[in-house]
């Protein structure tokens, strides 16, 4: 456990053994996590660290983009759930870009808005979003995928507007015969609701109105609703909202001008066309910011520069967090509000000394003429080889650990967004190392192109008794086609292939890529998840 060295001497936090835990892992198309069939029951198989049937059609359905490159002057593109099982053949007949016109309008007036296209069909985290700006009589042109189909985002470039969302049950088809595509105009109420009222701090007497907070409305996926807001010297706000909504949120957050006060929400609200008043929307008791200073150090003693920390606490009636990046001394000279925090302190991937620290009850403000000093744990170094289904060694893969959790698999909630990730690439004879934090990982590994070995992507636990691990890539499976164009081969154009399922951010994950010859063909290896079915636990 982490102890705070109480004194005359500065206030020390040393490495924690269980680091902070955060929220349930994202669902990524895995009922239980893995790192071989070993790790699964009732004979299921493990794949790219998902225990799956081994019948489960996810495991030989992928998904190809196709990018002919810029001076084709064609959208990138995709081909969905190609079935491996019953044919490794993709051919491609690429569509043409289109110009998709139209106009937007609120009552009788024009509007300038910034207009979305968003694709109904497309490879997770991979959407490719074609957007314009209309103009000042309201109309704009925006090259889109013939044969697609698209919902649309409207977002008014006047910010006491709000978004509007149209066509997300029924996205519009663009068909366009002679190269552009008339769009139903697209018009946005006049009058929705209107929701106001005060933020404040405080209690009884000493409550006062707070300046320079951002306010928004936002449904339970995020998606902003309403215009957005800063309030004024009174702490008063007002937002409007396209229409009528139920069972939304209000979040108030902090911004630059005003960093020093916690993210609240007010949830469960019903908003009805004309006036919504709100009254107060009380953040509780937020002290006055206090100076905190800490330095942070390796394990030799060095300052580490460029060091990341996040602080999270309760402060009032809402979360407190704040990151920041260290000095070049290694020093953090920030201002915080009096409360207990939770803090993670790491140094960037290439510092093998200066690794992830995990501290709990940080008090602020800290003890007089004790300073706050976080000694860094060094990383521990991992080794192992890479190989191919005949044991050999594969030389110059390249190799990424994404970080996704701690030693126990539970995700560490203060990173955020925030990606941890460190690189490797093997030698000669097949051996890579990396310095790593504790913790779990998804390897990915990308043999060179002049292997016939496929990428390959896992999930693997590394711990100071566990620092060892061997990369050993499946067999091959192979996905060919053609590329083109009006019947003509499209030199050049680079074909990426993901698998259907998804990694820990919901993306889908690549498993093989390559480029189209001169007759348009091309030939990706990737990996053939069912070749060899060997679980030990068979039903």
């Amino acid at each position: 456990m982490t102890r705070a060295l109480l004194g005359s001497g500065p206030l020390l936090w040393l490495p924690l053994t269980l680091l902070v835990q955060g929220a349930a892992c994202t669902d990524y198309a895995a009922d239980a996590p893995c790192g071989s069939d070993r790790a699964c029951d009732g004979g299921y198989v493990c794949a790219f660290g998902a225990c799956l049937d081994p019948l489960d059609q996810r495991l030989t359905t992928v998904d190809v983009e196709v990018d002919p490159g810029a001076a084709s002057g064609l959208p990138v593109q995709n081909v969905l759930q190609v079935d491996l099982s019953t044919t490794p053949r993709v051919d491609v007949a690429l569509r043409r870009g289109v110009a998709v016109q139209g106009s937007v309008q609120s009552g009788e007036a024009p509007l300038v808005a910034n207009v979305l296209l968003r694709p109904a069909l497309a490879i997770p985290g991979r959407a490719l979003a074609p957007q314009s700006t209309s103009d000042g009589a309201g109309q704009f042109s925006v090259i889109a995928l013939d044969g697609a189909r698209y919902a649309v985002t409207v977002n008014p470039t006047d910010p006491s507007r709000a978004p509007f969302y149209l066509h997300d049950d029924t996205p519009v088809l663009v068909d366009a015969d002679n190269g552009s595509f008339d769009l139903p105009p697209l018009e946005l109420p006049d009058v929705g609701p209107v929701v106001h009222g005060r933020v404040v701090a405080g209690t009884g007497v000493s409550v006062s109105g707070i300046p320079a907070l951002a306010v928004h409305v936002e449904r339970a996926d995020g998606r902003r609703l309403s215009s957005m807001a800063i309030t004024d010297p009174s702490g008063a706000f007002e937002v409007a909202l396209a229409e009528p909504v139920t069972d939304v949120t209000l979040v108030v957050t902090p911004t630059a001008e005003n960093r020093p006060y916690p993210l609240v929400t007010m949830p469960g609200l019903t908003l009805t066309d004309g006036d919504n008043p709100l009254g107060d929307v009380e953040l509780g008791d937020v002290l006055t910011p206090v100076p905190f200073q800490a330095a942070v150090i390796d394990g030799n003693g060095a300052p580490v520069a460029g060091a990341l920390l996040v602080v999270r606490g309760v402060v009032g009636n809402g979360l407190f967090t704040l990151s920041a990046t260290a000095d070049a001394d290694g020093v953090f000279d920030l201002a915080l509000v009096p409360a207990t925090y939770d803090a993670l302190v790491l140094g960037g991937p290439d510092a093998p000394g200066a690794g992830m620290l995990a501290a709990s009850a940080l008090q602020v403000p800290t003890p007089p003429d004790s300073p706050v000093v976080f000694r860094l744990p060094e990383r521990i170094q991992v080794a192992g080889t890479v190989l191919d289904t005949a044991g050999d060694a594969v030389g110059n893969a390249r190799i990424a650990l994404v970080r996704i959790g701690d030693v126990a698999g539970v995700p560490e909630e203060l990173l955020g967004e925030s990606l941890v990730a460190f690189e490797a690439e093997s030698d000669q004879d097949g051996r890579w190392q990396a310095a790593v934090d504790p913790g779990r990982y998804r390897l990915s590994t990308r043999p060179p192109p002049s292997s016939s070995a496929p990428a390959f992507s896992e999930i693997v636990t590394f711990a100071a008794d566990r620092s060892g691990h061997d990369v050993e890539l499946p067999p091959r499976a192979i996905v060919a086609g053609t590329v083109l164009f009006d019947d003509a081969p499209q030199e050049g154009a680079w074909v990426r292939v993901f698998s259907a399922l998804l990694d820990e951010r919901g993306a889908a994950i690549l498993v093989g890529e390559g480029m189209a010859g001169a007759d348009g063909a091309f030939e990706i290896g990737v990996p053939d998840l069912v070749a060899d079915v060997t679980n030990p636990n068979p039903p």
